[in-house]
């Protein structure tokens, strides 16, 4: 008997204790609805188990070729993924090195941490659901929210260069910029000097000619900004827009990402 009582009492305490556990953060909600979004972007909506850094966002953009890439407002970070068992399973991710103030940067981690942990996935029409046990992060398809802006019309303002592998931030208020219009021109300024010249803008590629030399001299880091950007503008060069951002690659390797 004295057995019996010490089990019954056991088994109390034991339901007492699970009735007073904390409920987690984010319940799982996600169901390992739908498959690999190939080709979409989805961008933060709501997010619990994690405040993010003024001003910033989640977006997450799935390739056909099962690559994924994410931004949080600093890095761009990539890897390569695929939706098994209801989870979101990605490899290591690789990220680009910008440079940027201390609460951006460490967003970039804990996306990446979040990400390789195997979140649970759930996708519903424009509507994804991405999972932990403490953190529920809910995304819409950036086509919803945050339709493309046209390349014509649009000033674009130069925000990042890369130059022989090494992507850099172009320092704030340096006031470089591009504009491309209907009839074929290019114009702007690189923070050091004019822009202007021809673009034909076809749709991948857009072929730049007669762009205008520099004149004058510039400060070093003004005159380097400037060298990047002609670079990047020569012959055929490739653009892709995504919302309000519009990245030109040159085949050499120059590159530059521009917002609105």
């Amino acid at each position: 008997m004295r057995l019996l009582a010490l089990a019954l009492e056991l088994a109390v305490l034991a339901g007492a204790a699970a009735a007073c556990a904390a409920p987690p953060a984010a319940p799982l909600t996600a169901t390992g609805a739908g498959g690999w979004p190939a080709g979409r972007t989805f961008v933060s909506a709501t997010l619990t188990g994690y405040t993010l850094a003024a001003g910033t966002h989640v977006a997450l953009t799935f390739r056909p070729d099962g690559s994924v890439s994410a931004y949080a407002g600093c890095n761009n970070l990539s890897g390569t993924g695929r939706v098994s068992g209801g989870r979101l399973i990605i490899g290591d991710i690789r990220q680009t090195q910008l440079g940027c103030e201390p609460g951006r940067m460490n967003q970039d981690e804990w996306l990446a941490r979040f990400l390789t942990a195997k979140p649970a996935w759930n996708l519903a029409g424009d509507q994804l659901q991405l999972a932990s046990d403490t953190v529920l992060l809910t995304l819409t398809d950036r086509s919803v929210t945050s339709p493309d802006h046209g390349l014509t019309g649009t000033r674009w303002v130069i925000d990042a260069i890369t130059t022989g592998g090494t992507v850099a931030s172009v320092p704030h208020g340096t006031g470089a910029y591009l504009t491309f219009d209907s009839a074929g021109h290019i114009s702007g300024s690189t923070g050091c000097a004019p822009i202007t010249g021809t673009a034909h803008i076809g749709s991948t590629t857009i072929t730049v000619s007669s762009l205008a030399p520099a004149k004058g001299t510039c400060a070093p880091q003004a005159a380097a900004v400037d060298a990047a950007i002609r670079n990047t503008l020569r012959g055929s060069v490739g653009y892709t827009i995504q919302a309000g951002t519009l990245t030109l690659t040159n085949p050499d390797g120059h590159s530059l990402r521009l917002g609105v």
